[in-house]
């Protein structure tokens, strides 16, 4: 991250508050790609000129003109990366529901309509958990592109926190509700009332899908390092 340097002259506090705020923005969007910014930006005789809100203006309009298609570019990429962890992540999940439902959970085939709209949940809900998560990463690892390179400790220590907190949770509320019942076949957790099968579900595809997606990153398009 970096630091733009703003020389005030005659600029009271709540100017000088403001621009702050808005300079704090440029540097949290603008983190993945600062550019070299060795002298001050602006000069306090040519932005500053008094008390008036005409500095303060120029100050915000010259810093998005200078940095405004570096933002557009990390979103593009920002959004791609998300979009493709998506369609990664609903596959995914939704082959997994789709293989396990039939066996390890107790299905009434004379309500396959309510089990059908249960696993399209559930799988659109997975998928909801695996965009957090890759947000979540891309925040700590100030960088949209954390998935492209080698994932630190500190990364993969999250992922299995974050999988086993959200699959014992999820099972907890859903069994204490009565929206699934598991059949003969599930093995439990430790002798506790929550399957194996979904909790070995997040620990495994959550990483995989991130994995798959730097792949399908990788091979269609040019990254931003």
């Amino acid at each position: 991250m970096f630091s733009i340097n703003l020389l005030y002259h005659d600029i009271n506090s709540s100017k000088t508050f403001y621009c702050q705020i808005y300079c704090t923005v440029v540097e949290l969007i603008l983190w993945e790609n600062p550019p070299e910014v060795k002298n001050p930006v602006y000069s306090p005789t040519k932005v500053f000129l008094g008390t008036s809100h005409k500095g303060l203006r120029k100050c915000i309009i010259n810093i998005s003109e200078k940095y405004g298609k570096g933002v557009k570019k990390i979103m593009k990429y920002f959004l791609r990366n998300i979009l493709i962890v998506i369609i990664v992540s609903l596959i995914f999940q939704g082959l997994w529901e789709y293989w396990v439902c039939g066996t390890f959970y107790a299905m009434d085939d004379t309500n396959s309509t309510e089990h059908l709209l249960l696993m399209v949940s559930a799988t659109f809900g997975d998928m909801v958990m695996s965009v957090i998560l890759f947000c979540l990463l891309a925040v700590l690892n100030k960088n949209s592109n954390w998935l492209l390179h080698r994932w630190s400790s500190k990364d993969r220590v999250i992922m299995i926190l974050y999988a086993l907190f959200l699959s014992f949770y999820f099972e907890i509320s859903a069994l204490d509700q009565g929206r699934w019942v598991y059949s003969d076949f599930m093995p439990l957790v430790l002798e506790s009332p929550i399957g194996l099968v979904p909790v070995l579900q997040l620990l495994i595809l959550f990483p995989l899908t991130f994995l798959v997606s730097s792949y399908i990153i990788r091979y269609y398009s040019k990254p931003l390092a």
